[in-house]
C-alpha cells in the first residue's frame, strides 16, 4: 500500500499516482487529503486509485479503508 497526498511540493498527487500506476500497475494507492470534491474523486477513480481518506483521519479510518480494499481484492 502506498499512501500519498494530493497536494505536494514538486508534483500533484494525481499526476504522481498516474505515473506510479503506469510504471508499477500492481501498486495499491490510497490518497489522504483535505482536498476532496467530485472532480478529484472522479480523477482518482479513473486512474485506479484504490482508496481515499479525508484528513484529518485516525488509525481506525486507515484500517477501515485497507480492510475494504483487501476484501475487494480477495
Amino acid at each position: 500500500f502506498l499512501f500519498m497526498d494530493i497536494k505536494m511540493s514538486d508534483i500533484d498527487g494525481i499526476t504522481a499516482a498516474k505515473f506510479i500506476i503506469r510504471k508499477l500497475p500492481k501498486t495499491i494507492i490510497i490518497v489522504c487529503s483535505n482536498y476532496c470534491d467530485d472532480n478529484i474523486l472522479t480523477s482518482l477513480d479513473e486512474i485506479n486509485v484504490k482508496g481515499f481518506i479525508q484528513k484529518p483521519f485516525n488509525k481506525e479510518n486507515v484500517i477501515e479503508v485497507v480492510d475494504e480494499i483487501k476484501k475487494m481484492m480477495a
